[in-house]
């Protein structure tokens, strides 16, 4: 990728803008606040049992907050087909963003 002196800021990864977000305005809050909040009260800790529970709960995120876009990496999406994704599609996905 390129580097350009320009830089490009948005709510979601489709309402990209030429300026950086306030984040001392209402709507720079409110983006702010949903973006670090937690998914769970519980923190995932890796078990396959608890694996599924996750991802819902993490594509119900991504889907309310408008974020689906980036959870699909080279046509696959993260909630589906997770197994087929590598570690450095998701490495050079990242890097996009």
């Amino acid at each position: 990728m390129a580097y350009t002196s320009k830089s490009t800021y948005g709510l979601t990864p489709d309402e990209i803008m030429d300026t950086p977000i306030d984040y001392t305005t209402s709507i720079g809050w409110k983006q702010w606040e949903g973006s670090i909040k937690k998914i769970s009260d519980e923190l995932y800790d890796g078990r396959l049992d608890k694996m599924q529970m996750f991802i819902k709960k993490l594509k119900y995120r991504a889907t309310a907050t408008g974020w689906t876009s980036i959870c699909e990496i080279n046509g696959k999406s993260i909630f589906i087909e997770y197994v087929k994704i590598t570690i450095e599609e998701c490495m050079d996905n990242a890097k996009k963003y």
